[in-house]
Formats: structure tokens, sequence, C-alpha cells
């Protein structure tokens, strides 16, 4: 049997770089369509996030020297404020979740979190990344690196779980929606009916 690896042809590696070009245009499309939506200008920078990850990024090496250390701050930024934006995005979108409602001060803990990260990521580097955090913490700097990965898959699941629960409430008040009309023609049928026996009278 043959165990060689097979590697990935061109058509594959163009489909995986396109993929930045799509969420900008997507991204970009929706804010301009709608420039006075808070939530269209919260999905561009969710979008600039995943442009941002380092899976699908462009290899920098043809780029100048100016170019390049834009793309590299512009890499720290969006991907340290990539999950924190995934999770105000649906704790707000399509509407205010439950547990938004219920903890509102949870997005501007992920704000303070994700411009922290990014600021160190652009001062020092990305602390998620190894080695990183140890140089400048020295023994605990695994540590911190870790727990810095295990928030980011939290605000991940926070973000799941405030989709989920929108779209668990969205169902169940199209499936009442009915029900209060038919319960609201006959409460007015009845004050129809009540009003023309009282003209009758």
């Amino acid at each position: 049997m043959d165990r060689r690896r097979v590697l990935p042809g061109p058509s594959a590696v163009q489909i995986t770089r396109s993929f930045p070009v799509l969420f900008l245009l997507v991204g970009l499309t929706v804010l301009f369509l709608r420039l006075n939506d808070p939530n269209a200008w919260l999905l561009a920078s969710l979008f600039c996030g995943f442009v941002a990850t380092p899976g699908f990024s462009h290899p920098m090496a043809a780029m100048g020297h100016n170019l390049r250390s834009l793309a590299v701050v512009y890499q720290m930024i969006f991907s340290a404020l990539l999950c924190p934006l995934f999770y105000i995005f649906f704790a707000v979108f399509p509407a205010r979740s439950p547990m938004d409602r219920r903890v509102p001060w949870l997005k501007w803990v992920c704000v303070g979190f994700g411009v922290a990260l990014a600021l160190a990521g652009v001062l020092t580097g990305d602390l998620r990344e190894p080695g990183v955090a140890s140089d400048l913490f020295g023994g605990a700097g695994e540590s911190i690196r870790l727990w810095l990965i295990y928030a980011d898959y939290v605000l991940i699941g926070l973000g799941l779980v405030s989709l989920a629960l929108n779209a668990f409430l969205g169902t169940l008040r199209r499936r009442r929606a009915p029900e209060i009309s038919r319960d609201s023609l006959g409460h007015r049928d009845r004050r129809t009916a009540a009003g023309g026996g009282a003209r009758g009278d």
C-alpha cells in the first residue's frame, strides 16, 4: 500500500488562497450597503478577523518591507480580535441573545481582552504563539499562552451558544405567532359582537 503523502494540487491551493478575498468582498459589500448599521460594522470586522487567521494568510515574502510590516500589524490586531468579535456579533445579531441580556457587561470584557491581546501582539508578538510568552514571563509564559488559547475557545463557545439560543427563540416566536394572531382576532371579534349587541339594544 502506497503511504506517500499526497500534496494538494494547484487548484486546491488557489481555492484556499481565495478565502481572504471572498471574506473581504462579502464583508465590505455588506458594510457599504448598510453604513449606518452597527451590525454591518461588526460583521465586516469579524470577516477581517477571519482574513487575519494564520491558516488563510498569504506568503509575505513577495511583499515590500513597508507593506509586509503593515500586513503583520493587521494580522496581529485582527487575529487577536477575532474570537471577541465572534462572541459580540452573535450576542447581538440578529437580536440580543438571552445571555447578552443577562450579562451585558461581558461584551466590554471581550473588547478589553481583544484590545489588550492586540496591543501585546503589535509590541511583542502574538502571546499565543510558542515561545513569545515564555520570553516575556519566563516559566509562567507557557501557562499564560495556554490560558489565552483557552479563553479564545471559551469566547467561540459563548458565541455559538448565543447563536443557538437566538435560533431557538426565533423558532419559538414563529410558532407562537399564529396562535397570538388567532387570539387577537378572536378578541376583536368578541369586542365587535359585543359592540353590535349594545347598539342593537
